[in-house]
This record gives C-alpha cells, structure tokens and sequence, in this order.
C-alpha cells in the first residue's frame, strides 16, 4: 500500500483534513473499497445507520464540496465523526438535521474505542 501526502497548501483546508481527499496519481481511486472495510472483526460503527442514509449526507456534502467515503463511515467512527461535524458547520439546513441525526445513531453505540 502506497501512501501519498498532501500538498501543505492542503493542510489546512476542511475539506482535506484528516485524509478525506489524498494525493492520488492522475485517475487513481481516492475511495477506499467496501471490501477493504469488510471484514468479519469488524463491527459497524453504527449498527442503527442505514446505507439511504449515509448516501444521502453524501450527496448533500458532496454539493457543499466535501467529500464522504460512505464505507469508512459505516466501520471508521472517528472518520464518521470528523464528517458529521464538518456537515455541522454548514449553513444548509437538511445537512445540519441529518448530521445531527447521524450523530444520535453513531452516540448510541457509546465510547469510541
């Protein structure tokens, strides 16, 4: 597994911490695979959250510019957190309810581990 660094340009840009936009080569994935989060001791980070959901609040961060990777949301709780809050901050009102939706799901789960 090749890892690619961010320009520092990017460091400080929302949209690009904590690794949700890589450095890729030129027509390379960003997405990590649903298989590669897909393994049998691993258990979603929120068993309450359904796919339609997280679908949604992709295509809705997707129209303030952000990117969400919906398989690293479904097994990578701090990711999904990280996520909910950025869509927390946005003056769009349906993004803000549903983050806050996503977020009761993935606190009912308890402590992060």
């Amino acid at each position: 597994m090749q890892i690619h660094r961010r320009p520092r340009s990017q460091e400080s840009d929302p949209r690009t911490a904590f690794g949700a936009l890589e450095d890729a080569p030129e027509g390379a994935s960003t997405t990590p695979a649903v298989a590669a989060w897909l393994h049998p001791d691993r258990a979603p980070a929120a068993p309450g959250v359904q796919l339609e959901q997280l679908e949604r609040f992709k295509g809705l961060m997707a129209a303030q510019g952000w990117p969400v990777h919906v398989a690293r949301m479904l097994f990578d709780r701090l990711y999904a957190f990280d996520r909910i809050v950025l869509a927390h901050t946005s003056a769009d009102e349906p993004l803000r309810a549903l983050a806050l939706d996503l977020f009761r799901l993935y606190q009912q789960r308890g402590a992060p581990h």
